[in-house]
């Protein structure tokens, strides 16, 4: 029998290097395989059961391979079948964990002749909003339900006690006894999510043993990989059927970006002592990134404290492929990614943490007829509440006399609940809303005074760009004023200026507000449909955590800000002592870059929809001292602002006339007055704004 290594080079020129080799081979029981990304993974492992099965050390049907999503056992199993389909006949089971589960209550249900609960699937979110409401008495918009499901999952996945749930942080309010509802409610149906299915398998794994031996006595290998991303309640399955069993697991703590949902890395960590026995291999040549990428991606990971000590090592000599592009702000991104796919040849992902990044791409492709496929549903992006807000805005442009419309926005606009009911009961004698309202008999002067302003500036908008409008709602209307005392500082205001701002791209390429509604109203819908034109295209669109395990010719990295990535939240933990959080953001950003085969490109700016934001600090990170002047604007050079309107809460309008390597910027204002400042100082303390991209004096 030749050997699997000599097998692999001659049918398909592909030579496994030493510590591949090592991994293949190996006899001990118990094996910890730590594979970096783009180290063939796959290859390795569908080539170890291949070995195993050929050299008569085991049966196809005596090995048991288990993954963390339908996508990776599917390509588990195509790649198995391209390399050995010719010598094994009887192809191995590739199997995700809930579907190993599933099988475990299928038997079971049919053994003891017990009805087996049926998958909640769609019910689960209409089931918790309608526990959330009865609880809490308000709605839950779609951002807090994903955020419920999510925390739900993670105390589920986690195994956390009830009376240990006050330790954690955890958004919805009143939350046990939201879970306590919602598990009485599946067990009253007899229906379960996945996160039960796990954990009912579990149960009959531990108190019947007969069904035990039946399930997993036919298998004497178990194989798992995206070991990673497995949580504490699966790794209670596995060291459960792991018994007796030959092992071997493949992962990469570096990798875990799950933990939100209850990944747990300390099953890799934790994996020698668990195992005494166990031989912990390493494979640690990259394979796909080029050498300037993967020297910047390691100094960022070995900043973690929690892994195992390892070094990603570039098989390719190339350099030179990471770029930084400065943009004045961020809503110019959009238009460079447009000219980066029209002039790059291959594959092209556009990578972002959040979906609702995908909108203003998905929209500028179908203008451009560029095909693309988006890995996502990104609709939630129009159920926010400051998209709501703003197209009730909107709306009541076009039609004065929208009582829901009016209904949203009215609190924002000095109504109180009697103005709203007089607006209700009487605007059938009134020709807008606004009229009814300054009529209310219950409606304080200053209150009147202010209507009067909104109804006089709403008058206006039908003769402007729709971008304009969303520029004077925000200044004009007080909505910019109401969003930052509703969302105060961090990550909240970076949100809304990160929706504003997409908004105010959509609107800039139309030319009325009824073109720019009826836009958004098809693009909600289009992305409705979530793939665009299919997997085949050559431009991805897709959110970092999507996009682990695939690769790309060229990455091009989105909204690169703190608070964003990494988020605020991580940022104020690490400063209170508890690094976890960051390092969970430090593995995100490791994940992203590590997706390029030839060119990352990253979109750098010091604004977001006009207002300051922080780079994020994986730039100093990534490119260390590097960073400073190379491929972007130096930190401290000022000299781009030349020529940009402002606004001083103190001196009014004005425009920089001087801008340069130092700190201080000259401004001249509106009267003549010359003044000059701290750029850096008048931003962070909030004295100075930028006004729109593109006025100059």
């Amino acid at each position: 029998m030749e050997q699997i290594t000599e097998y692999l080079k001659e049918r398909f020129e592909i030579s496994l290097d030493k510590q591949q080799e090592q991994a293949v081979l190996a006899e001990d029981p118990q094996i910890l395989l730590l594979a970096v990304p783009g180290s063939g993974k796959t290859t390795v492992l569908v080539s170890r059961i291949a070995h195993r099965i050929l050299t008569g050390k085991t049966e196809g049907k005596c090995v048991l391979t288990l993954t963390f999503s339908r996508e990776a056992a599917k390509d588990m199993k195509r790649r198995f079948l391209t390399l050995f389909s010719e010598k094994i006949p009887l192809v191995p089971r590739f199997s995700t964990i809930h579907s190993f589960c599933y099988m475990v209550l299928e038997y079971y249900a049919k053994r003891y002749r017990r009805k087996r609960p049926e998958l909640i699937d769609g019910q689960g979110a209409a089931l918790l909003r309608r526990i959330y409401q009865q609880v809490n008495e308000e709605y839950l918009t779609d951002d807090m339900l994903e955020s419920l499901v999510n925390d739900i999952s993670l105390v589920n996945n986690l195994m956390i006690p009830r009376e240990e749930l006050k330790d954690y942080e955890i958004t919805a309010p009143n939350f046990r006894e939201i879970l306590d509802r919602y598990e009485q409610a599946k067990k009253e149906q007899n229906l379960m999510d996945y996160d039960d299915m796990l954990f009912f398998a579990l149960t009959i794994l531990q108190k019947a043993p007969a069904v035990r031996e039946a399930v997993m006595g036919r298998y004497d290998e178990i194989y798992l990989d995206e070991a990673q991303d497995t949580s504490k309640l699966q790794y209670e399955i596995l060291n459960l059927i792991g018994k007796g069993k030959r092992l071997f697991v493949v992962g990469d703590e570096d990798q875990c970006i799950y933990s939100f949902r209850g990944a747990y890395p300390e099953g890799l960590t934790e994996f020698p002592a668990r195992y005494p026995n166990a031989k912990v291999l390493k494979i640690e040549m990259n394979y796909r990134c080029p050498a300037d990428l993967v020297d910047q991606a390691n100094a960022v990971i070995e900043l973690n404290r929690n892994r195992y000590k390892k070094k990603m090592v570039p098989a390719s000599r190339q350099r030179d492929s990471v770029a930084v592009q400065p943009l004045e702000d961020y809503r110019d991104q959009y238009q460079h990614i447009l000219e980066e796919i029209q002039n790059t040849a291959g594959t092209v992902a556009v990578l972002y943490r959040n979906n609702e990044s995908a909108v203003p791409v998905v929209d500028l492709l179908e203008e451009q007829g560029v095909s693309y496929y988006c890995k996502e549903n990104s609709q939630r992006f129009f159920s926010s509440f400051v998209v709501r807000d703003v197209t009730a805005y909107l709306n009541l442009a076009l039609n004065p006399k929208s009582l829901p419309d009016f209904e949203r926005i009215c609190y924002q606009c000095y109504c109180s609940r009697m103005t709203l009911i007089y607006v209700k009961y009487n605007l059938a004698r009134y020709d807008s809303v606004w009229e009814a309202a300054i009529d209310c008999p219950d409606t304080s002067y200053a209150s009147r005074k202010r209507l009067v302003q909104i109804m006089e500036e709403m008058g206006r908008f039908a003769k402007k760009l729709p971008r304009q409008v969303i520029d004077l709602i925000e200044s004009r209307l007080g909505y910019g004023d109401y969003l930052k005392k509703r969302s105060g500082t961090g990550i909240n205001r970076i949100n809304a200026a990160l929706k504003l701002n997409i908004l105010k791209t959509l609107a800039g390429r139309h030319t009325t507000v009824r073109e720019f509604l009826s836009a958004l109203d098809f693009l909600s819908r289009r992305l409705g449909q979530a793939e665009g034109s299919g997997k085949e295209c050559r431009v991805t669109l897709s959110s970092v955590h999507s996009s682990k395990g695939l690769e790309f010719d060229t990455v091009i990295l989105l909204d690169f800000i703190d608070g964003v990535l990494p988020t605020l939240q991580a940022l104020e933990d690490a400063d209170a002592g508890d690094r976890e959080p960051l390092e969970g953001e430090t593995r995100l950003f490791y994940v992203a870059v590590t997706r390029a085969r030839k060119k990352l490109l990253i979109f750098t700016s010091s604004f977001c929809n006009d207002e300051y934001v922080t780079k994020s600090r994986f730039l100093t990170r990534f490119f260390g001292e590097a960073y400073q002047g190379k491929n972007t604007e130096n930190a401290g050079d000022q000299s781009w602002l030349k020529g940009r309107r402002v606004v001083h809460k103190l001196f009014g309008e004005g425009v920089i006339k001087k801008a340069g390597p130092q700190d201080q910027i000259t401004v001249r204002f509106a009267k003549g007055e010359i003044r000059e400042l701290s750029y850096r100082v008048c931003i962070d303390s909030g004295l100075l704004t930028i006004k729109e991209t593109g006025q100059r004096a």
